[in-house]
This record gives C-alpha cells, sequence and structure tokens, in this order.
C-alpha cells in the first residue's frame, strides 16, 4: 500500500475548477435557452397581437383596419390574417350597404312625411267640400219644403 500525502486544497481544486466550468458553461446555456425562447415567443406572438389589435380597432368601427401578411411564418397565422382581411372586408361591404339602406330609408321617410301632409291638407279640403254640400243639400231641401 501507497499512501501519498497532500494538501486537502491541491487534491480538491482540480474537481472544483470542474464543477465550477461546468456550472459556468450549464448557466451560459440556461442564458441562451432563455433568450432562444423570448425570441422565438415574440415571433409567434407577435402576429397574434397584431391580429387582436386590428379586432379590436374593427370592434371600435374602424373597418378600413387590415392585419399584415408580412414577416409571418407560420402558415396557419397567414391563413387565419388572410380570413380576417377577408371578414373586415365583408364587414364593412355589408355596412356601407347597411348605411347606404339606412339613407334611403330617412329619404323614403321624409318622402312619407310630405306625402302624409298632402294627405292630410287634401282631407280637409275634402271635408270642408262634403260640409259644403251637405249645408247645400240642407238648404235645397229647406228651399223645397218651404216651396211645397
Amino acid at each position: 500500500m501507497v499512501v501519498v500525502e497532500a494538501p486537502a486544497s491541491s487534491v480538491f481544486d482540480a474537481p472544483r475548477e470542474v464543477i465550477r466550468r461546468i456550472a459556468l458553461v450549464s448557466l451560459a446555456l440556461l442564458l441562451l435557452g432563455v433568450v432562444l425562447a423570448w425570441v422565438l415567443s415574440r415571433q409567434i406572438t407577435k402576429p397574434l397581437v397584431e391580429l387582436t389589435r386590428a379586432a379590436e380597432a374593427i370592434a371600435e368601427g374602424d373597418f378600413d383596419r387590415s392585419v399584415e401578411s408580412r414577416g409571418v411564418t407560420s402558415d396557419e397565422v397567414l391563413r387565419l390574417g388572410t380570413s380576417f382581411n377577408r371578414m373586415t372586408a365583408a364587414v364593412k361591404a355589408s355596412q356601407d350597404e347597411l348605411a347606404s339602406q339606412f339613407e334611403e330609408a330617412v329619404a323614403t321617410s321624409e318622402e312619407l312625411e310630405q306625402a302624409n301632409l298632402q294627405l292630410q291638407v287634401a282631407s280637409q279640403a275634402a271635408d270642408e267640400a262634403r260640409d259644403a254640400a251637405l249645408s247645400a243639400n240642407r238648404a235645397k231641401s229647406d228651399f223645397l219644403a218651404v216651396m211645397s
């Protein structure tokens, strides 16, 4: 059996240095992983955030808002953006048609009000003419009664 005497610090220095290097490499890999995960999540969520903002703008009445398709890496997100833009165009067209129909309804309502006023005037004139005819008929009847 051979026994070698050496200070404890010299025996444990080499393994401590290896553990320290492994810890530093692990920390560097962990930081790199966190940064890569953050960048990847931003690439994934950026189009979805844009889509959400566009939906909120449309909910507030801005029907000219659309979703940009540049820089989209996912086919699903690209399809979703394209569908959203088509939906926005259809909603805008429907909104424009509804506004046009509303304007036509208001114009028709005004025309009907004018026609109603004219009918009321004509009805009053007809009532006055009927009353005059009834009065003339009574006067004729009274005259004929007196004459007979």
